[in-house]
């Protein structure tokens, strides 16, 4: 399945968990494809977008998102620098949390409830293990609580 036909299944209203922590093990392309749809939108003030991750990541995850406009909380790190700008401007709510508190409150109903894990894999097994890439981040919360699971396969990682 391509990045653009995962993008499509989105809800328009969603919450994102995705893996990584820092520029590292995130997924970097569907991601994107979701700005697109967001961009090539008739109606992209219908798009609203939560998004947890491990840490910061790079510009193909929290760039992207921040840029499309619609991205609304930033769960527990930042350190893009449009994201920040945003964040700074109050257009992006911001919860600046320890990470060891993220999955209780999630599990908790305290945060939205996830709708999509978006993880970086360098294997996926017949029976349906997933191994991950550089960074699992909080991934072991994201996948078992998401309502629907993607993943961005690396083969580059051994």
């Amino acid at each position: 399945m391509s990045a653009e036909d995962v993008a499509e299944k989105f809800p328009e209203k969603v919450t994102i968990g995705a893996s990584g922590f820092t520029p590292a093990g995130y997924p970097k392309v569907i991601p994107g494809a979701f700005a697109q749809r967001i961009k090539n939108s008739k109606n992209p003030e219908n798009f609203s977008i939560n998004l947890y991750t491990g840490a910061s990541t790079g510009d193909e995850l929290d760039g992207v998102l921040a840029r499309s406009g619609r991205l609304k909380l930033k769960i527990p790190y930042q350190s893009h620098k449009d994201l920040r700008k945003l964040i700074n401007q109050g257009k992006v709510n911001f919860i600046d949390m320890h990470l060891s508190h993220v999955s209780k409150y999630i599990r908790e109903g305290i945060f939205p409830p996830i709708d999509v894990a978006i993880v970086e894999a360098c294997d996926v097994t017949s029976d349906g293990r997933i191994y991950l890439t550089n960074s699992s981040g909080m991934s072991g919360t994201y996948l078992p609580l998401a309502k629907d699971i993607y993943i961005e396969l690396n083969e580059a990682h051994p």
